[in-house]
């Protein structure tokens, strides 16, 4: 199965997963064609971001909105703080830099949700960032994204009590 055949068959199952990917999306077009955060939100309302399901069947649910821009714009309020995160997790010879783009902004999106968003749990974070992985990835890609992540989980609640 093709890249765009898997990031198509990726059916959000609900709003949140939905406004995951919208972020990646967004992340991603702000990193390759320098896209404005006003830009982003206007491809979001326009319903150009976080649907990629061509496939028959019921249609994808809608993004949650106010996910979709908080997360978005905790994670450029903080991107210093998660690129320095990524940092951290990645292997000695690695940096967020050597990264693809699209690789990049899942991570960016994780780690940046993970830090903002208290309420939410990390293992649901983790796992649909990394569904978002598979549909646009094969191995290895999808492991490495998972195990940066779970570390990134890891040393949050390490430094941060309230998050255990």
């Amino acid at each position: 199965m093709s890249t765009a055949t898997r990031a198509r068959a990726l059916h959000p199952a609900n709003g949140v997963l939905a406004a995951r990917l919208a972020c990646v999306q967004a992340l991603y077009a702000m990193d390759v064609a320098a896209m404005t955060l006003a830009a982003a939100h206007a491809e979001f309302n326009a319903g150009r971001l976080g649907a990629l399901d061509e496939t028959p069947g019921p249609p994808p649910i809608e993004p949650d909105t106010d996910h979709f821009r908080s997360v978005l714009e905790a994670i450029l309020r903080d991107q210093d703080q998660i690129d320095a995160l990524a940092a951290a997790v990645l292997a000695a010879n690695w940096r967020i830099e050597r990264l693809d783009a699209l690789a990049r902004a899942i991570l960016r999106a994780g780690i940046g949700e993970l830090l903002s968003q208290h309420h939410a749990p990390a293992a649901q974070v983790i796992s649909d960032y990394l569904e978002i992985a598979k549909a646009f990835y094969n191995d290895p890609e999808p492991g490495f994204i998972n195990a940066a992540l779970d570390r990134a989980a890891h040393q949050l609640r390490a430094s941060d009590p309230s998050l255990r």
